[in-house]
């Protein structure tokens, strides 16, 4: 699941706006996504709406696209696919 977050409250200085976008797999217990290592940082910009971000986000969840990485545990390459719903 995608969230984007206004990042952009810096008080002692000028203000900056910045929005962050992140993601987390809704397949884990709630338990687990309580914590801060299960939450994913997906992009940033500060020119970028939130919305655009998402925009991006979509065009790079296409089915079909597999994508390489290796799993420590298994010590081996891995395919997956990102599935946004």
């Amino acid at each position: 699941m995608p969230w984007s977050d206004d990042v952009s409250g810096n008080v002692s200085k000028q203000y900056n706006a910045h929005t962050n976008m992140y993601v987390t797999n809704l397949n884990l217990p709630h338990q687990k996504l309580q914590q801060e290592y299960f939450i994913r940082f997906a992009s940033t910009s500060p020119h970028a709406s939130s919305s655009e971000q998402f925009v991006a986000l979509g065009e790079d969840c296409v089915p079909g696209a597999w994508h390489e990485a290796y799993d420590c545990q298994l010590e081996q390459e891995i395919l997956f696919e990102i599935t946004c719903g």
